[in-house]
């Protein structure tokens, strides 16, 4: 058998052959003296071992009461690190962080605009009414985004607000379309931060009931719809 190469094994391997060699020492080439200083090295080395493993468990021991003594302090240390905030907080002066030696609060990072609603498409019911779809990546009550609608009706120079909703879909009763092209366009809007206003879609009942706007690329002209029969409509 070789000699292992981890240092417990080896010391256990030269002390299982000790005997047997300092016993055999002239038949195996060796000489009493070799094997009486070998015997001192390998006291030396068990006693080494011994030591070390000693001092493994009583650091073992002084880590664990590290700790414990560690949560003793912290505990008590962040109910005081609370109250010198919350006095900084009453007593609105915030020079009491710098005098506790305490970071004061980060400020709070803006709110990104939202962003702009996407996929917008609509309807026009046999009775000429509108509904508009659209997508959006953030919406509902929580988010407190609304989604703000504008209208364009054929003959006007300006688009005017309609209002807003919360919901991703809108109904107008009355789009007053039988005159010609009536446009939309929508944004999305939390308090003063908005999103930019989407391309308009607009529809055409020249066309037909029941089409599906699709979006002006071009913003300058109203474009066809797709109807049932699946051709675009002029």
């Amino acid at each position: 058998m070789n000699l292992p190469t981890s240092r417990q094994q080896a010391l256990e391997w030269f002390e299982t052959r000790l005997a047997t060699w300092t016993t055999n020492a002239a038949g195996i080439g060796l000489t009493a003296a070799q094997m009486t200083a070998f015997a001192t090295l390998i006291g030396t080395n068990r006693k080494d071992f011994n030591d070390a493993q000693t001092a493994r468990a009583a650091a073992k021991a002084a880590t664990l009461k590290f700790y414990n003594s560690s949560n003793l302090m912290r505990d008590p240390g962040r109910g005081y690190i609370a109250a010198i905030k919350a006095f900084a907080e009453t007593s609105r002066n915030p020079a009491v962080y710098a005098l506790g030696m305490i970071d004061p609060p980060a400020p709070p990072t803006p709110v990104p605009a939202p962003a702009a609603p996407t996929d917008v498409t609509g309807t026009v019911s046999p009775t000429g009414q509108i509904t508009i779809s659209w997508k959006a990546a953030v919406s509902g009550a929580s988010s407190g985004i609304f989604f703000m609608i504008q209208r364009q009706r054929s003959g006007e120079t300006a688009y005017t607000l309609l209002g807003g909703t919360q919901e991703k879909s809108f109904f107008d009763p009355a789009p007053n379309v039988i005159a010609g092209p009536v446009s939309y366009k929508l944004r999305a809007q939390r308090s003063s931060d908005a999103s930019e206003w989407t391309v308009p879609i607009v529809f055409d009942l020249a066309a037909g009931p029941g089409m599906v706007g699709q979006l002006d690329a071009t913003a300058e002209k109203p474009v066809g719809f797709v109807g049932a029969n699946g051709r675009q409509a002029a």
